[in-house]
């Protein structure tokens, strides 16, 4: 066996072992990843940090690593050398796709969700640029290259598709060093400034919500996430009431929902998710604020609510005729539980219609407007000559 096929078997297998660490990573980045963009995403949302966690960058650095090493494992051996010539100095290539510095029109057709909502994230960061919510959608951009680089290796990825990965990849290196700037900008401001470039933040977003709602719903459920004790109880108790309103609701849309409305809006929905039903104005306020889904199974709820309210009353009003139907004497029984009933039906009858003359003579005594005294005091012929004693009920 020549040495040359030796090598081959020898890279062959250094191929396959680092195929193998490279799914292992993946898995690992896979099953970690959500909650490493939403770590970011919440870091960024309000400015309080401006740099990228430790761990995603330890991730980041994994993957490059696995990279390089791919790459390093193909050597071509070719059969002639070329003489290589001399090169120029290194120009950066002109983008073609996506760059932070530039608009690139969105292509519904040719491009991928995901690099659609890279593009329309630095599309939306080129209007903002400059003004007070610039870190916020800039947060923006680097959650949409995350979530577009995903899964992603150069060593796989071929001529467009890799030009496409190389300018993903610069975008957010350039948000990154933005986001690094403009930190170090608000470091130089006291603790005042701060608070009040950070109201300003907000009132700015509230004013645009449905532009701003990217940057908003990271900054709720950065809120969620930071709350403890007997404000997160309260949290979770009143997203459980949301869910019994709207099934279909998960719980960051409801956990989202909370903290916008009592945090940022001062609505207290405490009570009003206690009922079964909803008052009018906070199932319209909730309405108007929750997911398509969401709403659609709100709908349906109230649908099967409303079968089951009119199908409880349907049986009462026949109970109830039903009920008009008996004898004075059977009604009584009624006020019994079933066991007892039997028992008195058989072995308590003369009571039973004992109590049931009574009561007719409490009612004629009152239709007569007499008091229990006076009735008592008149004599028995008297009696029968001013009350209508019907006692022919058994």
């Amino acid at each position: 066996m020549d040495s040359a096929h030796l090598e081959e078997q020898k890279q062959q297998q250094n191929v396959i072992q680092i195929q193998k660490e490279e799914q292992e990573f993946e898995h690992k980045e896979d099953r970690s990843y959500r909650e490493q963009d939403s770590m970011q995403s919440n870091e960024f949302s309000e400015m309080d940090s401006l740099q990228s966690s430790q761990l995603e960058a330890d991730l980041m650095n994994k993957a490059e690593e696995t990279e390089d090493k791919l790459n390093t494992a193909f050597v071509e051996y070719p059969k002639k050398k070329i003489k290589s010539a001399k090169k120029g100095p290194k120009v950066a290539p002109t983008p073609k796709y996506v760059s932070l510095n530039k608009s690139f029109a969105v292509d519904a057709d040719n491009d991928s969700e995901k690099m659609q909502a890279v593009k329309e994230a630095i599309n939306r960061y080129q209007e903002v640029k400059g003004t007070a919510t610039e870190g916020n959608v800039l947060a923006t951009v680097i959650a949409a290259c995350n979530q577009y680089l995903k899964g992603k290796f150069s060593l796989f990825k071929f001529g467009k598709a890799a030009e496409r990965l190389r300018e993903v990849k610069a975008v957010r290196e350039n948000a990154r060093m933005e986001m690094q700037r403009l930190k170090e900008a608000e470091d130089k401001f006291d603790e005042n400034e701060k608070k009040q470039r950070r109201k300003d933040r907000i009132a700015a977003m509230k004013k645009k919500e449905d532009y701003y709602a990217p940057e908003l719903n990271s900054m709720y459920q950065r809120k969620a996430e930071s709350m403890q004790g007997e404000d997160k109880a309260k949290l979770k108790a009143k997203i459980k009431g949301l869910q019994f309103h709207y099934p279909a609701m998960d719980y960051d849309e409801a956990a989202k929902l909370v903290v916008r409305l009592e945090v940022y809006e001062h609505y207290n929905l405490g009570e009003r998710l206690g009922s079964s039903n909803l008052d009018p104005y906070t199932q319209n306020k909730l309405d108007e604020l929750v997911s398509e889904k969401a709403r659609e199974s709100a709908e349906k709820k109230r649908e099967r609510d409303l079968e089951k309210e009119e199908a409880r009353e349907k049986k009462e009003r026949e109970e109830a005729r039903e009920f008009d139907k008996l004898s004075p004497f059977e009604k009584k029984l009624r006020q019994y539980n079933p066991f007892f009933r039997v028992f008195m039906r058989t072995f308590g009858r003369m009571h039973v219609q004992t109590e049931v003359l009574k009561e007719q003579y409490m009612a004629a005594v009152h239709a007569s407007g007499m008091t229990l005294a006076e009735a008592e005091e008149l004599t028995s012929t008297e009696k029968g000559s001013r009350l209508d004693d019907d006692s022919t009920f058994i």
